[in-house]
């Protein structure tokens, strides 16, 4: 359709480049390198290219506001051609490089039209030079820098073009290319690592994505998921959040460009909805390694910031180390910084590194708990049976027994063992003595173990103790993460209003379910 709007408008030379872009495209992607990626090929791009027409047509604008000819030609190549970054001029022969690649992606797709590696047909520098601008902007790293490098509009080829409205658009297409296609299994058995089988459950879980008008003009993201009989409703319940999400984050990412281009008559609904249904058949990519990748997208998402304290936390925990996460916690649950999430952030990554995770839930109760709760937790999820008569012994009997069970379990096991406790300065102070003095030293020997506790202050001031200090959460990251459940400008001012971090959540809470 767009190919003969283009040939009656008297650009001839356009759907001939059109053509050549989805030639180009297919012979580009005629050998895909990384197949274990979920699909960036060619039959993804168009796809993409029919989310941009779909989402631009999700409801009737005003004249003048609607995409003219020029916009569309660009939107349709740029969906074309937006992942060819994807295809390395290197071998590609680890995990490591194959995330390198995937994360430059974007910038090398503009790059590979810039320099004509890719031959586009187009003789136009001006118009390829907006695809390739269009194709780097794709990337949720790169989005916003691009995005703030481009004139709102600009005149090409007399037609009024808003470049950073078509990026805004080429980004949620290429985010609502969610559903099984993109997920189709090679022939033959196939050995995928968790994170890609994660993604390739993601995908084959959806089966449908469409777009629907609500009575306030606001258009509706529809996904419609297909629960496998082997898939429970915990799992199935955890990949419609990281989809949910992940939606809601880019919603909120574009939501500017998309008021600004279309003058405030386009809004895109915060509120997902998801229709599921069961399905019959099973998969084989549901395993404990590919939920706790799941598990962990959602906790990380969940961080409203401390992302970068994360990273350098769990290098720390996969070397082996001692580490306190400090931040205020006060009563009802108010945790003033985010240090519980980033604590939940930090177990989850270590389950997808392949460490077991040996944790102490924090008890919201009256009663203060003791060293030897603690280590009867730990005893009890490594897997050590606590023998009758146990709870008649004395605290010292119990305390002794259960630390001697514990070094010998986790000495002799093959794992990494990460052992967590919350909020550890609500011990008494004989039984916070007890636990960093003697319990703590005797685990932190054993070469396969790393602790991670959590408390207000700091309680630990020993050397191969590492602290970790959680700071208030910014202005700009509040509103950000707010964002994802309330229109831009009211995220700026209720993150300007709330600086407690749980204050913040409350908020998103109350968004979410009114």
């Amino acid at each position: 359709m767009i190919r003969d709007e283009l040939t009656q408008s008297g650009f001839e030379d356009l759907a001939y480049a059109l053509d050549e872009i989805e030639r180009q495209t297919n012979k580009w992607w005629s050998n895909s390198q990384m197949w274990w990626f979920t699909d960036h090929t060619a039959e993804h791009s168009r796809r993409v290219a029919r989310y941009c027409e779909k989402l631009a047509h999700a409801k009737v604008l005003p004249a003048g506001m609607e995409l003219n000819v020029i916009e569309r030609f660009l939107l349709a190549a740029a969906a074309w051609v937006h992942d060819i970054g994807m295809q390395s001029p290197h071998v590609v022969d680890s995990p490591a490089k194959a995330n390198a690649v995937r994360r430059a992606h974007p910038e090398r797709s503009r790059q590979l039209i810039d320099d004509r590696t890719f031959q586009t047909g187009l003789n136009d520098p001006i118009l390829a030079d907006a695809i390739g601008r269009l194709a780097h902007s794709h990337g949720t790293e790169f989005y916003r820098v691009v995005v703030d490098d481009m004139d709102a509009e600009q005149t090409i080829r007399d037609h009024r073009v808003r470049l950073p409205l078509l990026s805004a658009l080429l980004l949620l297409a290429d985010e609502l290319d969610l559903h099984n296609e993109r997920a189709i299994a090679p022939i033959g058995d196939v050995n995928l690592p968790p994170l890609s089988a994660a993604h390739w459950l993601k995908h084959q879980f959806v089966s449908a994505v469409a777009f629907e008008l609500l009575a306030d003009g606001d258009v509706e993201i529809v996904i419609e998921t297909a629960k496998p009989r082997n898939m429970n409703s915990l799992l199935a319940a955890s990949l419609q959040q990281w989809i949910v999400v992940k939606l809601q984050i880019q919603i909120g990412m574009v939501e500017r460009e998309i008021r600004q281009g279309f003058r405030g008559d386009f809004r895109i609904s915060r509120r997902v909805r998801v229709v599921q249904r069961s399905i019959g058949s099973t998969n084989d990519l549901i395993t404990p390694e590919v939920i706790a990748v799941v598990e962990n997208e959602n906790a990380v998402a969940a961080l409203i910031n401390h992302k970068e304290v994360l990273a350098t936390v769990q290098k720390t925990v996969n070397v082996g180390g001692a580490i306190q996460i400090l931040g205020p916690f006060g009563p009802n649950s108010r945790d003033a910084h985010g240090r519980e999430d980033l604590l939940e952030a930090i177990l989850r990554r270590s389950t997808v590194d392949g460490h077991e995770v040996v944790r102490h839930w924090r008890l919201d109760s009256t009663s203060r708990p003791t060293a030897a709760d603690i280590l009867c937790s730990w005893a009890q999820e490594a897997g050590i049976a606590i023998r009758p008569g146990f709870e008649n012994e004395t605290e010292l009997t119990q305390r002794t027994e259960l630390l001697g069970a514990l070094v010998s379990k986790l000495n002799d096991g093959p794992s990494h063992f990460v052992l967590s406790a919350s909020s550890v300065d609500e011990l008494g102070k004989g039984d916070l003595k007890f636990l960093i003095r003697t319990v703590c030293p005797q685990l932190m020997v054993l070469p396969n173990v790393s602790i991670v506790l959590s408390a207000s202050s700091a309680f630990a001031t020993e050397q191969n103790w590492e602290g970790i200090p959680i700071g208030p959460v910014s202005a700009a990251a509040r509103g950000i993460y707010l964002s994802r459940y309330m229109d831009g400008k009211d995220a700026e001012l209720v993150a300007q209003n709330t600086e407690e971090y749980s204050a913040v959540k409350r908020y998103a809470i109350r968004e979410i379910v009114s």
